[in-house]
């Protein structure tokens, strides 16, 4: 992997962590977002609906969060770029759609 390259992936790496981390910040919790409705009873019915949704969404954005720190400092290791199965090169274009992941494609299936 060559600095290019490198720089590439640490920069899509910091930005998707930039995100995630504004939308973990955005968040509300259920009893916060009640409270705004005004005892509007079909408003909190269908935030009480939506709430398990909203909770497997924050869920998934912290452990992608997680993934993509991990591989900040996978970056910089000697085995970055390298499948962690079968230690063959990761293509850069698989790296750059799929900024969080350490396995190639073959491995991944």
């Amino acid at each position: 992997m060559d600095a290019l390259d490198f720089g590439q992936l640490e920069s899509r790496i910091k930005d998707r962590m930039r995100q995630l981390e504004g939308e973990l910040a955005e968040s509300k919790s259920l009893s916060s977002k009640k409270l705004e409705q005004d005892d509007d009873p079909a408003a909190d019915l269908d935030l009480t609906i939506s709430s398990s949704v909203d909770e497997k969404v924050l869920a998934e954005h912290k452990a992608e969060l997680k993934r993509l720190s991990r591989n900040l400092l996978w970056l910089e290791s000697e085995e970055a770029g390298l499948c962690r199965f079968c230690d063959c090169e990761i293509p850069m274009k698989r790296l750059l759609a799929v900024p969080d992941t350490q396995v190639c494609i073959n491995c991944a299936d």
